[in-house]
């Protein structure tokens, strides 16, 4: 699913703006579909409907019923096991026994008590292969005395969801609850995936009108604050919503979609944050929050269709349908902020789980070992062990250093953990550079090696995979974790928060990974490069060069992801398919062919080809 444009309003927020009819000088109403889909109606039919009935030694029984949208009429369609006979002295006499279809239009209505109900229209019966049976008229009156009373019986409750509406919008905007007094609801319809009822509120005229827009440049640090915490808000919001739906739908696919949301919705938030997202029309960020429900709508309505989910299904439409609301009130008063308060997230947020004991909204950057076994990550690597009281002697190279506590232990240690600890806090001066890079190459080797065995991954994709890997961590931090400042040495930071040898982002990868083993464990951080990448290399990277045809598009695809998120992956394409002369993609290409090559890289220039020597 690719992320929507931000510098375009979401086709559903344009169709909410247009529901503020009757627009008048005393007010406007606003109409906003609450959807209850088929397949929970179906559910509650069949637990209404199903089962035997019987009158005397007649017997009927219904099937799990079908709810189909046709021609704007909704028609209510159960298989039909039915027995005829006549009781004589307590017996039934020559019995019968039919089996057929009944396909009853349902007309739709809501009654005085906010219950969903149905009129029944046309009712048509037939065999088992369509064809009229000769005992019709007998079928038809066991029909109309035992299914038709049970389906105009049936009612579905539409007072919960309007309380829970109402104490929504409440917590997230006390000043709306006069509109609130006015709630009521229009005719209910036969829409595509369930039935749709309008929920109308009588908006007055004197509300706030939305902000002028502020220029970025003139934003002072009060401004930025806000908009920084609103943005943690909603990836807060965003990351409890994940994990309950990733938790209730097992599929590898919806899983994966839901994961793609998150982080394109990271990498978005971190633009918004530098400065260097497109310029929007209003707020960014609210702008981000609405684009992030419409991706998050799409995947869950998908689940639905796919009729996953199971028992969590009430729980998801009485979410998608209160998001609704919010969208829509904001939409029509953005002054209001009801869309991205704290509490309105807040109490949206536990309608998925309802009794959870913490915030939802808590933003931290602790490892969330529930999120990273969720999406696939391999376990967390043991802490290192504590660095010896004396320093090791590295003058006499790589090897040596790893032999000698080799030697000294009882078994073979980690050399991945060995060569992290050798280049804990290295600042190489000149004349280090060749150990330096000789280590360096060993432990991006070592890295690599370990997250291909089980990836699964292809050998010509594996072959890339080598390549690519050096390469980004060329591009990316001139293969170094540490900097001198101020006669200290300290971590490689860029002004958004990527930290190390891979430049992994603190905010995107928040929860996946531990942050302060990402700045101070070079090890550590080269392992999350490394398995980023291989993420990247995998999806999207694989699907960009499987669709273009061309095998060189899945390096180009894979870093461009690895650096803008997966919906930059196809960012160094122009329109008609070609490669684009962008600086960075053309640096990557050129450090990626090199390695590819067997080139070595010049860690004084930050490329390839030259040997320090």
């Amino acid at each position: 699913m690719s992320v929507s444009d931000p510098r375009r309003l979401p086709v559903r927020f344009l169709w909410l703006l247009l529901l503020l009819l009757s627009a008048t000088a005393e007010a406007a109403t606003l109409r906003v579909p609450l959807t209850i889909p088929y397949a929970l109606l179906e559910s509650a039919f069949g637990a209404w409907s199903g089962g035997a009935d019987e009158a005397g030694c007649r017997h009927l029984q219904t099937g799990a019923p079908q709810l189909e949208a046709r021609g704007g009429e909704l028609h209510f369609v159960a298989t039909v096991e039915a027995v005829l006979g006549a009781e004589v002295l307590g017996k039934c006499v020559q019995p019968l026994a039919w089996i057929g279809m009944a396909d009853v239009v349902l007309e739709p209505y809501v009654d005085e008590a906010w219950q969903l109900r149905f009129r029944l229209g046309a009712t048509e019966l037939s065999n088992a292969d369509g064809t009229r049976a000769p005992v019709l008229s007998a079928i038809w009156e066991l029909v109309r005395h035992l299914l038709v009373p049970r389906l105009e019986s049936f009612s579905f409750d539409l007072d919960a969801p309007r309380a829970e509406i109402r104490a929504l919008v409440r917590s997230a905007a006390p000043a709306l609850e006069a509109v609130l007094a006015s709630l009521r609801l229009g005719e209910p319809v036969a829409g595509e995936r369930g039935v749709a009822v309008p929920l109308l509120l009588e908006l007055p005229a004197d509300l706030p009108a939305p902000p002028p827009p502020v220029a970025t440049e003139v934003e002072d640090a009060a401004a930025l604050a806000a908009r920084r915490q609103a943005g943690e808000r909603i990836d807060a919001f965003l990351v409890f919503v994940v994990k309950q739906a990733g938790l209730d739908l097992e599929d590898p696919e919806l899983r994966a979609a839901l994961f793609s949301l998150l982080l394109q919705s990271r990498y978005r938030l971190l633009a918004i944050l530098d400065g260097s997202a497109p310029e929007t029309e209003g707020d960014p960020v609210r702008a981000l929050l609405r684009d992030d429900w419409e991706r998050l709508r799409g995947i869950l309505l998908e689940a639905e269709r796919r009729g996953l989910g199971g028992g969590a299904l009430l729980r998801y439409v009485s979410f998608l349908n209160a998001g609704d609301v919010l969208l829509a009130l904001d939409a029509a008063a953005p002054e209001l902020g009801v869309w991205i308060s704290a509490e309105g997230l807040r109490r949206l947020a536990l309608g998925l789980r309802p009794g959870y004991p913490g915030d939802p909204l808590e933003y931290g950057y602790d490892v969330d070992f529930e999120l990273r076994r969720l999406f696939g990550f391999p376990d967390e690597p043991p802490l290192p062990p504590p660095l010896p009281e004396q320093e090791p002697d590295r003058s006499g190279g790589l090897m040596d250093w790893l032999v000698r506590p080799a030697r000294a232990a009882a078994s073979a240690p980690d050399p991945v953990t060995l060569l992290g600890r050798h280049l804990e806090r290295r600042v190489p001066g000149t004349d280090e550079l060749p150990v330096y890079r000789a280590e360096m190459a060993g432990l991006l080797r070592l890295v690599g090696e370990r997250e291909l065995q089980g990836s699964g991954l292809e050998p010509a994709a594996a072959v890339v995979y080598r390549a690519l890997l050096p390469a980004t961590a060329l591009i990316e931090s001139c293969w170094r974790q540490y900097v001198r400042e101020d006669g200290k040495v300290t971590f490689i930071a860029s002004p958004v928060g990527s930290v190390g040898l891979m430049q992994v982002n603190t905010r995107v990868w928040r929860g996946l990974y531990d942050v302060e083993r990402l700045r101070w464990e070079v090890a550590y951080n080269a392992r999350a490069g490394a398995q980023i990448l291989l993420r990247y290399l995998q999806d999207p990277g694989l699907k960009v060069a499987q669709r273009s045809g061309d095998a060189a598009h899945l390096p180009r695809a894979a870093y461009a992801a690895y650096n803008a998120g997966p919906g930059g992956a196809t960012r160094f394409l122009a329109r008609d398919g070609s490669v684009k002369a962008g600086a960075v993609d053309r640096r990557l290409w050129r450090l990626y062919q090199g390695f590819s090559a067997g080139a070595a890289p010049d860690l004084q220039r930050c490329d390839v080809g030259d040997d320090e020597s």
